[in-house]
């Protein structure tokens, strides 16, 4: 039982005898069946209480601690009257279910019964035993005023009364009285024992449910000898759930032992709550005998005066009999409280005796304590200064003015050793406090060599050449682990050092020396863990403190911030046709090229694999784009070559930008839009990317709860196609100004805005294979892919609120000649903004790069532009969107240029 969980074995018995009592309880209230059935279950339930107790209380005697071998043999005992009980139930039990008889009275059935007693009144005698002589006294006068109490009721109710009734046999008149006078002595049995408690907490609940346990089965044993010949005894009144549960709980008060042995050792909050509750306790036993008597005499002789309106002399004796029991235990507790006060007067002789002795003691040790406490708090003080900071300075300078003030010293200082100007960490390897007023001391000790050991030496402490005054220095080591990291020292003017001197600074020279250990790695520890191991630059969690900080400025003072994104493009396949060394070099020359350029006017960081990061405080859009072209040349332009080799490697950007505050406003909204700005420079012409007005728009279109709708759809379109997503806002943006070119009115322009972002809505419902197929599409997935234009004009025609663009939607793959489709509709039968989405369709697709092929450049896509005006696309619209692409095509050199540049330098 002990090997295992106790407290799964605890929980399991407690919820079981909880169950069997509650059904025990309804058995006995409902009578449910027939009488045989009633009596069957009602003996066969009988057994199992008896039965739990004795085995509980066989295994504690057996396997628990004892304090006392008498313990052990009154919990065996305790289980041997159990097992009595249990056989006078299995008696009654076979008289009365199993033979079918009255069970006669009296019977073997009651000798079982009465064979509990001795057991039970023994085991319980030897549990509370081995308490002090006096203190027994007491505590059984206690128990036995009490026990009276129930006594008398118990002579007046049933003992008189069954002695003096006519009809029944002598053995019958003395069985019926032995069963209550029995269960007096084992309440007072029980009473005993609750009053001689121990103090631990577990042997309280131990004894106190046996007690319980006890006097619940000796209640329902005066009952049932009073219901025996009042109206003759039936199983099933509601008083018989006293003995099984009384049963219980002398199981449970056996098993808790068993479960919680007692500790030897108890906290201190344990002990007082123990004390608080032993005081509570002493309080009840103190009034528990006044209470009692008062209670019964008072039933009684309301009881016999009620009869014939007379106090017998029996009731009259009774009372003197009771009273007197309280007469004697006032005059005990009179004679133990003399006891008690003669004992505390002795110990106060004594404690006094002891306290003038402590007092001449202390007199002679109270100075030397004083002057050794107020060191010992300045070192203290000190201690907790300077493992206050991880700073190096802030440690010097917290033990220059600790130091200083806990010896009072003219001055201090300290030397540090080479190790820290070794580690290139910005400190002062002398540092002082008080030389400023002695020129000569401070030269002296500037000069002198660092020492690894104790040292006092005089030194000169004139505050000018002139002044000869000779002072006394000390110097202790700063040590961390027998190293030595340099010294420190005093310096006094005009007394010498004693030995607690000496002593204390040593101690100060070790905590200074652990605290001065402590920020040096911490120093090295942070600048290691800011720092990417390959390139030098910012690593990924340093950038982000970095923007953190820059942010926070920017929104204070109300200066733009951007965050550039930077990407090797194909540096895997760089990876796998160089190798990996050659690739660290390769970073490691992109990062240095980033400090050079950005010098302090920025912050560079490796954000992780071959992306880099920049972070430009007060720089608009405007300015992030031309430093970015800059870059991007200057990369291009030198390439990456190996020492040794003439051979130039091509390294390329793809760069994308985000800005404070048109672009967000917290380090999420910006680190993600630049992110995505990067991937989508690798497809652009000229590899830098900032939020378009386009995007912006889109955002704000987002807002709206039927645009966002659609949104989410092009977004599960992007999922499987992530051309799409770009391909929308170039031909929204393419779109916008053919439109603007032709001065058309705002509400057209947003009807633009809305229907070039939607246009391709319906590529949700094509196939990922077809959508995505690397190479050309067959007759029948062709046919599949043209159904977008019908689907997504369904999708959006079925939002009233964007059913405006519903045409525009389904018509622009629609041709000038008719031969478009879905519809075929020649010329100005195709609605305006699908003649215009179709022009922007078509430049997009043929400038996008595609798995499957390169984009063609702007001049050539603007040359197919005008060999189609007239048979493919609308004319006009054409030659106002090849007059505003003409203007508007970038003077900088496109990523395809760039490539192709540094390819030719690297043949």
């Amino acid at each position: 039982m002990r090997s295992q969980n106790p407290n799964r074995y605890e929980r399991f018995h407690t919820r079981f005898s909880i169950c069997f009592i509650l059904f025990f309880m309804a058995w006995v209230l409902i009578h449910p069946g027939s009488k045989e059935t009633f009596d069957t279950v009602y003996n066969d339930m009988m057994q199992y209480p008896p039965l739990f107790a004795a085995f509980g209380c066989f295994a504690y005697a057996r396997r628990g601690k004892h304090a006392f071998r008498n313990h052990r043999i009154g919990w065996n005992l305790i289980g041997s009257s159990c097992v009595c009980y249990l056989l006078a139930n299995a008696t009654w039990g076979i008289y009365s279910a199993k033979y079918g008889v009255h069970v006669p009275f009296p019977s073997w059935a009651d000798a079982g019964w009465l064979a509990v007693f001795p057991f039970l009144i023994g085991g319980l005698y030897l549990l509370f035993a081995r308490i002090p002589t006096a203190t027994r006294v007491r505590l059984l006068l206690d128990s036995a005023i009490a026990t009276s109490s129930i006594g008398a009721l118990s002579w007046f109710f049933v003992v008189q009364k069954l002695w003096h009734r006519s009809g029944i046999s002598s053995a019958a008149k003395l069985v019926s009285i032995a069963y209550p006078m029995l269960d007096i002595v084992a309440i007072f049995c029980a009473l005993a024992m609750l009053n001689s408690l121990y103090a631990d907490r577990k042997s309280q609940r131990s004894y106190f449910l046996l007690a319980c346990g006890v006097i619940l089965w000796s209640f329902s044993d005066i009952v049932y000898g009073y219901a025996r010949f009042q109206t003759g005894f039936q199983p099933g009144s509601w008083t018989d759930f006293g003995w099984p549960a009384g049963a219980l709980l002398v199981g449970f008060a056996a098993r808790l032992r068993l479960w919680h042995p007692t500790s030897q050792e108890q906290t201190g909050e344990n002990n007082e709550v123990e004390q608080q509750a032993a005081a509570t306790v002493s309080s009840l036993r103190l009034m528990t005998p006044y209470v009692s008597v008062g209670a019964s005499l008072l039933i009684v002789v309301v009881a016999d005066h009620q009869d014939d309106h007379i106090i017998s002399q029996g009731t009259f004796f009774l009372a003197l009999g009771m009273l007197s029991l309280l007469l004697l235990r006032q005059v005990f507790t009179l004679w133990e409280n003399r006891l008690l006060t003669q004992k505390v007067n002795a110990s106060l002789s004594q404690n006094h005796q002891l306290n003038r002795q402590l007092l001449i003691l202390n007199e002679g040790l109270e100075g030397e304590v004083e002057q050794r406490t107020r060191q010992l708090s300045s070192l203290l003080e000190l201690t907790q200064s300077v493992n206050s900071t991880l700073q190096i300075s802030e440690v010097v300078s917290l033990a220059l003015n600790h130091t200083r003030t806990a010896l009072e010293a003219d001055a201090v200082f300290i030397r540090l050793s080479s190790c820290f100007e070794e580690a290139d960490i910005a400190q002062e390897s002398f540092t002082h406090c008080g030389l400023e007023e002695m020129p000569d001391a401070l030269s002296a000790l500037t000069s002198r060599p660092l020492l690894a050991t104790i040292a006092t030496f005089e030194c000169p402490v004139g505050a000018n050449q002139f002044d000869s005054l000779v002072g006394q220095c000390l110097t202790v080591p700063l040590l961390w682990q027998q190293k030595s990291l340099g010294m420190i020292g005093i310096v006094y003017r005009n007394r010498s050092i004693e030995t607690t001197e000496r002593d204390l600074m040593k101690s100060i020279g070790i905590e200074v020396g652990v605290s001065l250990e402590n920020a040096f790695r911490y120093t090295l520890a942070v600048e290691a863990a800011d720092r990417d191991p390959v390139t030098g630059l910012y690593n990924h969690r340093a950038i982000h403190q970095v923007l953190d900080r820059h942010l926070e400025e920017a929104i204070a003072e109300g200066i733009p911030l951007t965050v550039c994104m930077l990407d090797l493009n194909n540096f895997k396949i760089f990876n796998d046709t160089y190798g990996h060394m050659v690739g660290d070099e390769v970073l490691r020359f992109v990062a240095s090229t980033l400090e050079r350029l950005c010098g302090d006017t920025c912050s560079a960081a490796r954000y992780g694999g071959d992306e880099f990061m920049l972070v430009l405080p007060g720089a608009g859009t405007e300015v992030v784009t031309e430093f970015a072209a800059a870059l991007q040349k200057e990369i291009a332009h030198h390439g990456f070559r190996r020492d040794g080799e003439e051979r130039i490697v091509p390294v390329t950007l793809s760069l994308g930008m985000a800005t404070y505050p048109d672009d967000g406003t917290t380090r999420h909204e910006l680190l993600t839009l630049a992110d995505t700005n990067m991937y989508e420079a690798k497809h652009s012409q000229s590899g830098i990317r900032s939020t378009s007005s386009v995007q912006r728009m889109a955002h704000e279109l987002r807002e709206d709860s039927s645009f966002s709708v659609l949104d989410s759809m092009v977004t599960a379109v992007d999922n499987k196609d992530s051309y799409t997503r770009q391909h929308s806002e170039d031909v929204t943006e393419y779109a916008l100004w053919i439109a603007e070119e032709l001065e058309m009115p705002e509400e057209t322009l947003t009807l633009v805005r809305m229907g070039g972002l939607l246009h391709d809505l319906g590529k949700i419902g094509v196939p990922s294979e077809i959508l995505c197929k690397p190479g050309r599409l067959t007759t029948e997935e062709y046919e599949i892919l043209k159904r977008h234009t019908q689907l997504g004009a369904m999708i959006v025609g079925s939002i009233p609120e964007m059913a405006c663009i519903a045409e525009a939607v389904r018509s622009h793959h629609e041709r000038w000649d008719g031969r478009g489709y879905p519809d075929a509709t020649p010329e100005e039968e195709t609605p305006l903004l699908g003649r215009l989405f179709a022009i922007a369709d078509a430049f997009s697709a043929m400038t996008t790069d595609r798995p499957y092929r390169r984009g063609t450049s702007w001049e050539k896509a603007i040359e197919e532009i005008v060999k189609c005006s007239g048979t493919q696309f609308d004319p006009t619209l054409a030659k106002a969107f090849v007059n505003v692409a003409s203007r508007r095509l970038l003077t900088v050199p496109t990523t395809h240029e760039i490539e192709e540049e540094t390819l030719q330098k690297a043949a």
